[in-house]
């Protein structure tokens, strides 16, 4: 069975790491994101339920959202500090 969901994601790495996280995630047979459409294509294996399945897709794909934040701050504090020691 394949459902088609919307999602919310900025930037095309980003939809990268998304299809992955969901690809490996129980129960997905296949998965597929859209970046331009803001799609993400699911393919469940057999006798699985779409909905507990995605359930988990959400929170890794939370996971990868998280780690992106706390990446994005680390790079934004050096970028900060390299700008601050330049102006001394």
């Amino acid at each position: 069975m394949k459902k088609t969901y919307k999602i919310d994601v900025d930037c095309a790495n980003c939809a990268n790491k998304m299809e992955e996280a969901a690809k490996n995630t129980a129960g997905v047979k296949d998965a597929t994101v859209n970046f331009m459409m803001l799609k993400m294509i699911v393919e469940f294996e057999d006798g699985q339920n779409p909905k507990s399945v995605m359930q988990d897709v959400l929170k890794n794909c939370k996971k990868l959202r998280m780690t992106a934040r706390s990446s994005s701050k680390i790079k934004n504090f050096h970028r900060r500090m390299e700008e601050k020691a330049g102006a001394e």
